[in-house]
């Protein structure tokens, strides 16, 4: 970072490390504190300092061979939310469940103590823990919309079916130009909805990569700017409504995906940019397979989420992105799944393709050196899919042939193993210790210090 000497030609700065233990999460971590001004009254250059302190993190790495962060060569990554999205959303929502269950005789928020409001949003941080940021839902519904509409009006429209909230964002002043969009969940307790845009979703959830995979014609633009406007005015667009597709659908279109599939083992294993809109594809059908509901959603829920890392690439893949026309029928028979038990055969079609995609996709990175991305994807596989994949109930003998296979064929091992295996566990990058130092107490409220 270039805060100590540098070989002599500048005044030292004081600085100390303080051993905080273990975080939340877990993490066992350091905090170094420097004074800026040195010994002789001039300033450190603080120029950069982010891109500095990344660039000294992964020599540490590669020094002590600890493992490296991988975002660095695949340049892949998930937007997070951050400390301040958590604490507000738990203070927008334990303000409006207490203004809404108290009786009249009770203290209104405002008037309550600094530490009974803490207690409240503390209880509202356990709630949210439990069931997930609200961000969490909205990349799987977001995913799912965009797998199964065909025209960016169709998009807007499924929004809509879910119940999402949007906001378009418009480039010009005469609002004609939609440029990206922002979602929300409905409210749970009456709060405020907070909105976020979608590329702070997923990269490849903004509007402009999203473009790519959609026909586009001066027509369908006016449909499009038509949704956009009536959805932002929490209006039901033209292309609003559920629409039933016949379960059955996919039976006859089993060559074409039959020869899409065999047709990505022809994609080499360093084409990122073609890989990264596969995982986007597989991971938009897996979403549509969640939003169905049923006892295994969660399942469903977390295995897209997972998937859909691989394909969150910050740069604008170089590659074909055009949806093919049987993905949109796929994802809508996957969408439901639950009505009635009906579609069986398609739903084992999907999952074996599934499962072959997933496998490959692990494939490449391990050809890449990222073995911590392989390792979550296969952990996914066999904590998540293969659940869901014994769970579908045969259609006739030979479905529940081939549903015996599908789990070994991907992975050379039988479902049963995968369902009652857990994965070896990766190894920390932090060596372990032969005694863990004593940890204080910290319980906080997150109000006080």
């Amino acid at each position: 970072m270039g805060f100590d000497t540098q070989e002599g030609t500048k005044a030292p700065m004081r600085w100390a490390a303080v051993h905080h233990g273990q975080s939340a999460n877990g993490n066992d971590h350091i905090h170094v504190a420097v004074q800026l001004v040195r010994e002789d009254g001039t300033k450190a250059d603080v120029g950069f300092d982010y891109s500095r302190a990344q660039k000294a993190a992964r020599g540490l790495e590669r020094d002590f061979q600890l493992v490296e962060l991988e975002t660095e060569h695949s340049k892949v990554s998930e937007p997070g939310y951050s400390r301040a999205e958590y604490e507000a959303t738990a203070r927008r929502r334990a303000e409006a469940k207490y203004e809404n269950t108290r009786d009249t005789e009770q203290l209104g928020w405002q008037e309550l103590s600094k530490s009974q409001r803490g207690k409240y949003v503390a209880e509202m941080k356990r709630e949210i823990k439990a069931e997930g940021m609200p961000r969490d839902s909205l990349k799987v519904e977001v995913r799912a919309a965009a797998a199964m509409a065909d025209t960016e009006a169709e998009f807007v429209g499924k929004l809509y079916d879910q119940n999402m909230l949007v906001r378009p964002f418009y480039t010009d002043r005469e609002q004609t130009i939609v440029g990206g969009y922002q979602v929300a969940m409905p409210s749970k307790y009456g709060e405020q909805p907070w909105f976020i845009a979608g590329g702070s979703l997923g990269h490849d959830l903004s509007l402009n990569r999203l473009r790519q995979q959609w026909e586009s014609s001066p027509a369908l633009q006016r449909d499009a700017q038509q949704a956009w406007q009536k959805a932002g005015r929490n209006l039901a667009p033209a292309t609003a409504g559920k629409t039933h597709i016949d379960p059955t659908v996919l039976e006859t279109q089993t060559q074409q995906i039959q020869a899409h599939f065999d047709a990505l083992l022809d994609i080499p294993l360093a084409d990122r940019d073609q890989w990264a809109i596969e995982a986007h594809r597989v991971s938009g059908l897996l979403s549509s397979w969640a939003t169905a509901g049923g006892p295994h959603a969660q399942h469903l829920h977390n295995a897209a989420r997972n998937l859909a890392r691989s394909a969150s690439t910050k740069h604008q893949p170089q590659a074909p992105a055009t949806k093919p026309g049987w993905m949109t029928d796929a994802a809508q028979v996957l969408a439901q799944a639950a009505d009635g038990g009906k579609g069986t055969m398609s739903q084992m079609i999907m999952m074996r393709q599934v499962l072959k995609t997933v496998d490959n996709i692990s494939q490449v990175h391990e050809a890449t050196k990222e073995a911590r991305r392989a390792h979550e994807l296969r952990a996914s596989v066999e904590n998540e899919l293969a659940v869901v994949q014994a769970a579908i109930p045969p259609a006739d003998v030979a479905v529940g042939t081939a549903r015996g296979n599908m789990l070994s064929g991907a992975f050379a091992h039988p479902p049963e193993a995968a369902v009652t295996q857990a994965p070896k566990p990766m190894p920390s990058a932090i060596p372990k210790r032969s005694t863990p130092p004593p940890q204080p107490d910290r319980q906080r409220d997150g109000f006080g210090r």
